[in-house]
């Protein structure tokens, strides 16, 4: 039995099917995913400064939100996905979930440090909403502010590539496809083939996202003078810096003056 079902521009997969999620990165990245959290608490201790309260823009399924929880943080998940964040807080009770788009995001709280992983940022494709965004982190971040991009010079203009991972219950394969233009304005379309592997049910999704990459100098213009970029990183350690040609990511960490 197969069914078919097609979702809107921007979203993400656990919107439709977060409880296979951790499925879905195991394909896309093909056992890649590694020492991410382990990143982030280093990049807190080299604030020299006492981290307590984490606020996760972006969290999903609580990837990163949830095991910073485990180790103590005070870790707020903030997401648009209702699904995702009843995953996150039921695999970590410890982490308090809030829904809502972090492009038009209000909270009053303030927050020792804030992580954007992974390409979140990059479906913020208006101005406006860009220079919000920064502006709440500069004024509701005390200490530190992590963003972390793929790193799309790297990229090729088009690419194509089928992807597979299974567990005991399910195999997914993933058909991407993807533009890239001179903007490094990137179009992908996702074809996902589920099985249940128990039921022999099969559901096909059509899925479609668009993202920006922004440059390292267009981030730090927007953050102001209040705040120094002190790391350019190029992956998940604070001794591999960034370089455009090689690098797979591009992380930025900032520090309040």
């Amino acid at each position: 039995m197969t069914k078919n079902e097609t979702s809107g521009n921007q979203q993400r997969i656990y919107n439709a099917l977060a409880g296979i999620y951790p499925l879905w990165r195991d394909a896309l990245l093909e056992g890649a995913e590694t020492n991410q959290v382990e990143f982030l608490t280093n990049t807190f201790r080299s604030s020299f400064t006492k981290i307590r309260s984490v606020i996760d823009l972006g969290c999903g399924v609580g990837t990163h939100a949830g095991p910073l929880a485990q180790q103590g943080f005070d870790v707020t998940g903030y997401d648009k996905s209702p699904e995702a964040l009843r995953i996150a807080s039921r695999t970590y009770p410890s982490l308090r979930a809030i829904r809502g788009s972090f492009e038009k995001i209000n909270l009053e709280e303030t927050f020792d440090a804030s992580i954007c992983m992974w390409s979140t940022i990059n479906y913020i494709l208006n101005k406006a909403d860009l220079h919000h965004f920064m502006g709440w982190l500069s004024n509701h971040v005390h200490h530190i502010i992590v963003i972390d991009q793929p790193n799309f010079h790297k990229y090729p203009s088009s690419f194509q590539k089928t992807y597979r991972a299974e567990n005991d219950t399910n195999l997914i394969t993933i058909k991407r496809e993807w533009t890239l233009d001179q903007s490094l304005l990137r179009k992908t379309s996702y074809e996902y083939d589920l099985l249940n592997k128990n039921t022999g049910i099969r559901k096909k999704i059509y899925d479609s996202e668009t993202q920006q990459f922004f440059q390292m100098n267009t981030l730090t213009e927007i953050m102001g003078n209040r705040w120094e970029l002190v790391y350019a990183l190029g992956d998940y350690s604070l001794s591999t810096p960034f370089d455009a040609i090689s690098s797979k990511r591009m992380i930025t960490v900032y520090k309040k003056l």
